[in-house]
């Protein structure tokens, strides 16, 4: 019986050979999205991988993307749980690290009503024209000067300078968390070793408990500031909801609207046979969005090569998540809530770099020298700085 139970049972994906207790570990590379790309090119779109104790199932295309989050997409909304995410998110309890729930449901909403919702985006218009203005000034200073500019600082200092505004109604450097975030973003993506061999946990043989344990009392001391002060400010003088943190304050402050239970509700995760194939329960799914966004048969062989006319052809929804060929907000219910926002930013910064200036490489190199290895973390980014001269060409 037993025998026959296990013949009639599917098998489980395509798999390199592993090595004793590390399983494939020694697989993953300082750039785990390209190794599991390189290993779906020879094992398929479909992958089982036993990174020491856990089962990982590596899905690196856009039609098996689709299937497998239009039949069992509960199943791949549930985040797998790491000691870095859950310590940097207070025991799991932001809306990126939080399992699947209905906590996870009602913190979700409760950002996309407060803080994302199409009204909200357009109250804060000021606040980017704002912003643009001071991109603007600094870039034709640059201009003027003839110097360079390292492109990811001045717009990830514009974007961060929204974000803080908007949340905490405070410029970055009144909050003196810039460092931190940065911090919090290169140690979420770091690849803790003691999360796939917990034996090792009580060890942290990489140090990143300690490290984490520092940076989350520098980000407890200045969030107690920012309630204080909003509260301060609260007592004082009646006033609208200015940033997300008032919004907050006012839901503890309304009994009526506090009623509702927040205990974290976690599913259990069922064994599943998806494509043929048997996915144990407890495995974590891990959708290859860098991959899946470079598959030759949607974008040609050229799909490492940068060229925007692609794009002509080839019309893609990035908004929705439901489009499975180029994903930047992340697929199904765990996409992120800000697509809309983040959208709208990327537009008015892109435009309006290239509308206002013409850009030009330090010392007169070629841009077929730009160097455009990323480096791997939660945001992956380019390893080597951009550097440009802008020269503003709108002096008419």
């Amino acid at each position: 019986m037993p025998l026959s139970k296990s013949l009639n049972t599917p098998k489980l994906p395509p798999s390199p050979p592993k090595l004793p207790i590390i399983g494939h570990l020694h697989l993953v590379g300082s750039l785990p999205h390209r190794s599991f790309q390189n290993l779906a090119k020879k094992y398929g779109p479909i992958m089982h991988l036993k990174l020491g104790s856990k089962h990982v199932i590596v899905i690196s295309s856009p039609q098996m993307a689709e299937r497998l989050l239009r039949n069992h997409d509960v199943l791949c909304a549930k985040r797998p749980m790491s000691e870095v995410s859950h310590d940097l998110s207070y025991n799991s309890k932001g809306i990126i690290f939080t399992p699947y729930s209905s906590y996870w449901k009602n913190a979700r909403k409760l950002c996309v009503m407060e803080l994302m919702s199409a009204s909200k985006i357009k109250s804060f218009a000021w606040l980017r024209e704002e912003e643009l203005g001071k991109l603007m000034t600094s870039l034709k200073a640059a201009s003027a000067a003839d110097q360079a500019v390292d492109i990811g600082a001045s717009v990830g200092g514009v974007l961060e300078e929204l974000i803080y505004r908007m949340l905490y109604g405070a410029p970055k450097n009144d909050l003196a968390l810039r460092a931190t975030v940065l911090e919090a973003l290169r140690l979420s993506g770091t690849l803790n070793i003691a999360d796939f061999l917990p034996f090792l946990a009580p060890f942290d043989p990489q140090g990143l408990k300690r490290r984490i344990k520092k940076l989350m009392k520098i980000v407890d001391d200045v969030l107690e500031k920012i309630i204080c002060n909003h509260e301060d400010e609260a007592k004082k003088e009646q006033r609208t909801h200015r940033d997300l943190v008032d919004v907050m304050l006012s839901l503890m402050n309304n009994n009526d609207n506090t009623k509702a239970s927040y205990d974290i509700q976690r599913d259990a995760m069922q064994e599943i046979t998806f494509d043929g194939y048997y996915i144990p329960k407890g495995s974590q799914i891990f959708l290859n969005a860098w991959a899946i966004g470079r598959d030759p048969t949607i974008w040609s062989n050229n799909y490492e090569e940068f060229h925007p006319e692609r794009f002509l052809v080839n019309d893609v929804d990035i908004i929705s998540g439901q489009d499975f060929c180029l994903a930047p907000f992340g697929f199904g219910r765990r996409r992120c809530p800000g697509a809309q926002l983040g959208l709208l930013n990327v537009k008015l910064i892109l435009s309006t770099l290239v509308h206002s200036f013409d850009w030009h490489m330090p010392d007169k190199t070629s841009f077929n020298n730009l160097v455009m290895q990323e480096k791997f973390g939660l945001v992956m980014s380019m390893e080597n700085s951009l550097a440009l001269i802008p020269k503003y060409r709108l002096n008419v």
